[in-house]
Order: C-alpha cells, then structure tokens, then sequence
C-alpha cells in the first residue's frame, strides 16, 4: 500500500491516493478502516500531518457516508456500483467524499481523481470516472442541503438513505425508540468527532494541560461535560506531543469516563476490570482514587496486556496489575474479592458510528443475539468476584436494548443485585443525552459523546 515517491515529500495530493488505496483494501479485503488507516499511515510516514489528518477524514468521510455517497454515484452512472473494480469504486467514493462534504473546488476533485485513476492500471477508464464525477459535481447537493422532502410512504426509507443506515439498524432502534430519537441517532453518527482527553489528574489539572497543549499547537476546548476532560483537535499525532510522553492525560470518550464515576472507585479497595483492553477504564479509576486503590485489570488478549502495562507506565500508575484471564471461565480465588467490578462487555460497538463506521455494515440481528448471550455468560461469571455489598459496573458502547436493559432485566432477576440510585451523580448524567429504559442509563450519541449504556449494581448478599 505505499505510495512510491522515488524520495521526494509526500503531498496532500499523495493524501487522495493513499485514501483510494486504504478504501480499496476494505472494500476488496474486509478490512478494519481503523486498522486499514494504521497501517497504511505507518508504511507512509512522510506524510505531512495536514495530509494524514486529510487521510484519515476522507477514509471515515466516505465510510459514514457510504450508503449515501454510492446513491449519488449509481445516480450519475451507467454501471451499477456493484459491477466496478474495488479501485474504480473507491476512486469515486473518495472524490464524491470530497465533492458532496467538503469545501474542496470541484474540478481539483475530479481532476486528481482522473490522474489517479490514469496512473492505475485500470486509465482506460479514467473518462468514465471523469463523466460520473461532473454529473455528481452537477446535480448532487451538498453536506447539509442533501436532504430530499419527506416520504410519507416511507420515512424511514429517507432516514436510512439520508444518514447512510442499514434499514435493519434503523428498524432495531425503532424499537426502542420513537423515530424522531432514531433519526436524531443516525443524524449523529455521520458527524466527525472530536478527540476527547482524560486528564491525568495525579499528574496534573485540566487547565495546566490545555495550557501546555496549547503551546504545542493543539486547538483545545475547555467547555466539556466533566471537570476533568478536554476536547481536542489539530494536533497532529498525540503520542508525539510532550504531554503525551509526560503521562499526562489518554485518550477517553467522556460516555465511558461517566461510567467509571458513577461506579464511585473511590468506595472501594480492590478494582477488577475485566476486559480491561484498552485500559481506559483501569486508569481513570486509579486518577479518581488518587492511586490509593489497588487495581487488577484483566483481558483474554496477551498482547493487550502489556499495551495496558506500558501505558499505565507512560501513566505513573504503579497501582494496576495486568493479569491475563477468560472473563468466560470462573476462578475460585478471586471469588468475592472484588469491591469494585468493571465488566465492560464486548458488544455490537452501535454508540460508535462516528469513529468505525464500517460497524453499521457488517452485522445484523443475528449477531446481536449472539453477542447479548456472550454478555450473559460474563455477567454469570464475574459476578461471583463482587463481596457482599460491592458493586459491579455494566457498561457496553452500542444502543441495543438485548445487550443493555435487556441483559440487566435477566442479570437482577437471577443474582443478587440490585440497582444503585445515580441521584447523588446527577450534575454528570445532567450533561448527557440519556434515557432510562427500564434499568441503567442509555446515552445517546452527542456532540463528543459516544453512544453508551451503563448500570452499576450493588450485591446484596
């Protein structure tokens, strides 16, 4: 996938190639985009930062868009989409990107996608590229004025093609909720976010590290949702910024952040986090306790491991074990060991369409069956490690009624826990767009704000 450049500096216009060649290898291969992005980044690490960031926007761009983008394709074509070369395809896709969501000239877009398309093997088809982009460039409107008119025949049909969301997934959510919350929902997941920092506050304050991101470039926002996040933008490659080396802060969306406050680590002494990967829950346990607590972060995943360790160096955290462990099968001696217990379930990942967009077109119902069954057996086992009086944080990062309210109905009628009152947080839960369906709380996705669910339980006996 790297771009040959015989020496000279990659540009902004390698940046469109690169982003044909990394839509191309998830169009042709399955890849991950996060995955796909990394690599891809990596092996072509001459890449200006505005370039990489222009990367890294058109992939993602193009992926929350997809169903969208390919209507407007197959609108101004004469081969349906589905016959074209993964290339060809994804040459379009990204020039379309640019034509319908961006301020990019139109003929700067169309052109460069022609010379890309003429330096392929496939230049025989660059008139054709041509031709579809200026009937796109012409007819199709742009970002915010692609809405059509109602269809009172089908309004769903126009939320699903508007917002690109696969009508399975739109008529999964209308079950739980009303259809101006769904389209609320999808509207969200096509807007690009913002980096959210959690600031490592054994280290340092909110305010001390926006000054010092500051003087490093980074377009930072103070006005968040907690006393102890950021908002972040611009700033090129975070593990290259002092801060970042200094241990000050890591990455962390603020839904997840909530979670481990309303846990209240601070009550306890013994934390398990048990699928602990990537870490982040562990570490803003350890902030808010101040250290004082000692935690036992646990994954399936070797590897994981000791990206949790490393980090938790990079951190200052001395107080978290990383131990390796199947959250499916039981261990006699952590039994009532816990008097905290993270259980943040592997899920269906619907609360982050925003950052992996590629989520909404690879699952189906089936799949969150499955995955609401996994989640039981967890909840079956781990439970066992919380002592009498403990508590046990559920959280999962999708909007799906089986995995969440669903999952914790079964868990309170079957174990002997029972749901704690989130009053004394509730300047926090305040600040989200949440809803209580039923037991625990489900946010919705917002401005810098996963889709989320959590429900913290206490063991009665």
């Amino acid at each position: 996938m790297k771009i040959k450049t015989s020496g000279m500096k990659l540009t902004t216009g390698d940046a469109r190639e690169l982003a044909v060649k990394v839509l191309s290898d998830i169009a042709a291969n399955g890849s991950y985009n996060n995955l796909a992005l990394r690599r891809a980044l990596s092996e072509n690490g001459g890449l200006p930062a505005g370039a990489r960031a222009a990367v890294t926007d058109t992939v993602n761009g193009v992926l929350r868009n997809l169903i969208y983008i390919d209507s407007r394709i197959q609108a101004a074509s004469s081969a349906p989409a589905e016959k074209l070369r993964p290339f060809v395809l994804s040459v379009l896709r990204a020039a379309a990107y640019e034509l319908l969501f961006t301020r990019a000239p139109a003929h700067a877009a169309c052109n460069e996608a022609v010379n890309i398309v003429k330096r392929s093997r496939y230049k025989d088809l660059a008139g054709f590229v041509n031709a579809v982009l200026r009937n796109i460039s012409r007819d199709a409107p742009r970002g915010d004025d692609r809405a059509g008119p109602p269809d009172p025949r089908d309004p769903i049909g126009r939320i699903c093609a508007e917002y690109s969301c696969p009508r399975w997934l739109a008529e999964h959510w209308l079950r739980e909720f009303d259809q101006k919350t769904v389209e609320d929902i999808c509207a969200e997941s096509v807007r690009t976010p913002r980096v959210t920092l959690c600031v490592n506050t054994i280290k340092t304050d909110k305010a001390e590290l926006a000054r010092s991101l500051r003087e490093e470039g980074a377009n930072v926002d103070e006005d968040t949702r907690l006393t102890d996040s950021l908002y972040i933008s611009s700033a090129g490659d975070l593990s290259a910024l002092a801060a970042f080396k200094a241990g000050l802060f890591h990455v962390m969306d603020e839904s997840a952040m909530l979670a481990v406050r309303l846990l209240d680590p601070a009550g306890g002494g013994a934390v398990f986090d048990v699928c602990a990967a990537p870490g982040g829950k562990s570490f803003y346990a350890a902030y808010l306790t101040k250290g004082a607590c000692h935690i036992r972060a646990f994954d399936i995943n070797a590897r994981r491991l000791r990206l949790i360790t490393q980090t938790a160096g990079r951190l200052g955290l001395g107080n978290i074990r990383a131990d390796l462990m199947d959250a499916r099968a039981f261990d006699p001696e952590l039994a009532g060991a816990a008097d905290r217990l993270i259980l943040d379930a592997p899920c269906s990942g619907l609360g982050l369409l925003r950052k992996k967009p590629d989520i909404k077109y690879g699952k189906g119902e089936e799949d969150i069956s499955e995955l609401a069954a996994l989640q039981r057996e967890l909840l079956a086992n781990c439970q066992a490690y919380v002592r009498p009086g403990g508590r046990l944080l559920y959280s999962t990062c999708t909007i799906s009624a089986p995995e969440n309210a669903g999952n914790m109905a079964w868990f309170t009628a079957n174990f002997p826990f029972r749901e704690i009152e989130y009053r004394a947080r509730g300047s926090d839960c305040g600040k989200f767009n949440y809803r209580q369906p039923g037991a625990g709380i489900q946010i919705l996705p917002g401005p810098d704000a996963d889709g989320f669910y959590i429900c913290v339980l206490e063991r009665f006996k």
